[in-house]
């Protein structure tokens, strides 16, 4: 999945939550500010990866198709760009769905 599409899915996801809070209930938070909040989904339904990370469990994703899990390249001593160095793309598309999703949000 690209940059762009990605960024497309949070766009989509933050105007349909936005679509939703008109109507819904408002509550004070623990600081007293006032809340309102709508269901968008599950990690499962909104992250590309579909997946949830936890730190001690890593056997759950698959390994970059380019570096095969290296995170490197293998001509060039550089870490691999498609999964910067992390082995995994899942890992990235979903931080860059996260930063999508609260570009997206602080316009609102």
């Amino acid at each position: 999945m690209t940059r762009r599409e990605i960024e497309r899915m949070a766009k989509d996801v933050v105007r349909a939550g936005w679509a939703q809070i008109e109507g819904a209930e408002t509550f004070d938070d623990m600081e007293g500010n006032k809340v309102q909040s709508v269901f968008l989904g599950t990690v499962f339904a909104l992250m590309p990866s579909g997946k949830f990370y936890l730190p001690f469990a890593c056997s759950n994703v698959a390994p970059c198709p380019r570096c095969k899990g290296a995170g490197k390249h293998s001509k060039y001593p550089q870490s691999c760009d498609f999964c910067q160095g992390t082995g995994t793309r899942e890992g990235i598309e979903d931080e860059l769905m996260n930063e999508a999703l609260d570009f997206e949000a602080d316009k609102f």
